[in-house]
């Protein structure tokens, strides 16, 4: 998703670009408004934008001033001028400074809408750079990130030792990270490969995914990233030491890193989507954590993956606000075999991905080397595949629920069952119950999220009810929201708040003597020229003669 900020001290200029660009019907975009330079700067402290289309005389902040904050907080953000004829010289120098392109005020709707086009394609191509496997490539050869990669992951399971020998080792081993501060965490998943991606395959996409979001964060954080198995990344960021300013507030620079870690996730998601041709699914922390909780973040954070089971193979998230109802979860889940197939089994019970895992689960406990082998072997693999099912059983409460269509008494004994075949067939119907009833359980998670949704606009109309407010209080991204709204109620979500807008509009139009801008005010929208042409597409009349046809 393309998201699009118009900003004019003019309150007419921005409901005109708005309207003309909604009108368009861009794909994939959000456009927004502002009427000032601070405005513009609180929309852009919540989420990401990707075009920004700004006057350049404004009172206060001008657009030279506004460009510079911009590119300090998004550095990837497109910044379009809309000029006068005696502006030519200011223009020049905002492209000197980074901006994209610049229109004259007096080129038309058709400029403008080609303009945007033509700065959307650019902000696209940047996704689309060979250069991102050419790094990974050079990256493996080096030896450097092994070492890193070593003493990170002993990081990730154990508390460090002490805080001199943690900036000892980050500094020997060209970490950029400081010992003193406290780190923010990601981790990514690939949920499912490609079936002809053997394991280098893997491997080197794994690099070109922890370069791609090192491309995307280097300009507003200091990062290291690191590879945990071939399925699961971590990133580590902080604050650049410039970034408190002159103030020195720190809580406010871990917010703006915050924003601007999780912003920028969807641009890394959509580049691992278009050049790799892989879906790849996020979750970054709730807050920042010292060094000395990195072990418990880390659960966290698989937590939070295990808790949004089945919901798809991209996926962006973010931690539990509330880390003590984490903990107490947390105590109850098992520690995972670290044997690659016990990993891979693992890896597509949290995914939701049913048949590969029972066809893995067949062929891995008909093996003949495991059939044909001691029976300690047996007895090994088959606690090994109990740890993994208790793991996801030990969640909330599936153990009960679970427990009432089926004798768990019996996972536990392994002579309890006659032969090895009817240990596959057990394990392999309770592996069916525990996907039967994540399925249930994402349908009425799904099923509460578009009614949440519905209601709220419904009571909302006259408010802010763009993807990203909608994505605030939905605690989900504008691009998952829009997908899962559009799959369980068949409709896309736009078009349904403009059709309780449009609802809501006919209802004031027979039963008020309010004017076309009040009402335009009371369902939300800015522009009444906007409103008029959306109430014609809808109705096939104009407000005033739907007023009368109906008097």
């Amino acid at each position: 998703m393309i998201r699009i900020l118009i900003v004019d001290d003019e309150p007419y200029i921005v409901e005109g670009m708005v309207g003309l660009l909604e009108e368009a019907e861009l794909p994939e975009t959000e456009i927004r408004g502002a009427i000032s330079s601070g405005e513009a700067l609180e929309w852009m402290a919540r989420t990401k934008v990707d075009i920004v289309l700004s006057d350049i005389h404004m009172p206060g902040m001008n657009g030279l001033e506004l460009q510079k904050r911009i590119l300090q907080q998004w550095p990837r953000c497109k910044v379009v001028f809309l000029t006068g004829h005696n502006e030519f010289e200011y223009a020049k120098e905002a492209l000197r400074y980074g901006a994209s392109d610049y229109i004259l005020k007096t080129d038309g709707d058709d400029a403008i809408l080609d303009t945007i086009q033509r700065t959307m394609e650019a902000v696209k191509e940047e996704t689309v750079r060979e250069s991102y496997l050419e790094s990974a490539q050079a990256q493996m050869r080096s030896a450097l990130p092994l070492l890193q990669k070593e003493y990170m992951q002993e990081l990730l399971r154990s508390p460090a030792t002490s805080r001199t020998a943690l900036a000892d080792q980050l500094t020997r081993l060209q970490i950029p990270l400081s010992a003193d501060a406290e780190v923010l965490a990601v981790q990514g998943r690939i949920l499912n490969w490609p079936e002809q991606m053997n394991s280098s395959d893997r491997t080197l996409m794994t690099y070109a995914i922890r370069n791609i979001a090192i491309e995307y964060w280097e300009t507003g954080a200091e990062l290291i990233s690191l590879g945990i198995e071939q399925e699961r990344m971590v990133w580590l960021l902080q604050i650049k030491p410039s970034a408190t300013g002159d103030n020195g507030d720190n809580e406010a620079a871990w917010r703006r890193l915050q924003s601007f870690a999780f912003g920028n996730l969807e641009s890394i998601q959509a580049t691992c989507r278009e050049l790799l041709r892989l879906s790849v699914s996020f979750v970054m922390g709730a807050k920042e954590t010292a060094w000395e909780k990195l072990p418990e973040q880390m659960e966290a954070l698989n937590l939070t993956f295990r808790r949004s089971f089945g919901m798809g193979d991209d996926l962006l998230l973010r931690e539990s606000a509330e880390p003590e109802q984490n903990m107490q979860i947390l105590k109850g889940l098992s520690v995972r075999d670290s044997s690659l197939k016990s990993a891979a089994l693992a890896a597509l019970l949290e995914g939701g991905k049913q048949q590969l895992f029972e066809r893995t689960l067949h062929e891995y406990m008909l093996d003949p080397a495991l059939v044909n082998g001691p029976e300690t072997g047996r007895i090994a693999a088959y606690y090994q595949l109990v740890v993994i099912l208790m793991s996801d059983l030990s969640s909330g409460n599936l153990f009960q629920i679970v427990s009432e269509r089926m004798d768990l008494s019996r996972l536990y004994k392994y002579d309890a069952h006659d032969t090895w075949e009817d240990r596959l067939d057990y394990l392999t119907k309770l592996a069916d119950a525990i996907f039967e009833h994540h399925r249930t359980r994402l349908q009425r998670h799904n099923d509460e999220l578009v009614a949440k949704l519905k209601d709220y606009i419904d009571s909302h109309i006259s408010d802010d009810l763009s993807l990203t407010r909608l994505g605030e209080i939905a605690f989900f991204n504008a691009s998952y929201l829009s997908r899962i709204f559009k799959q369980y109620s068949g409709m896309n979500l736009t078009e349904y708040i403009m059709q309780v807008r449009m609802n809501e509009a006919t209802r004031l139009l027979r039963e008020t003597d309010m004017q076309v801008q009040e009402i335009t005010k009371a369902i939300g929208l800015e522009s009444a020229a906007y409103f008029i042409r959306m109430f014609k597409r809808a109705t096939h009349m104009t407000p005033q003669q739907y007023r009368e046809f109906n008097q």
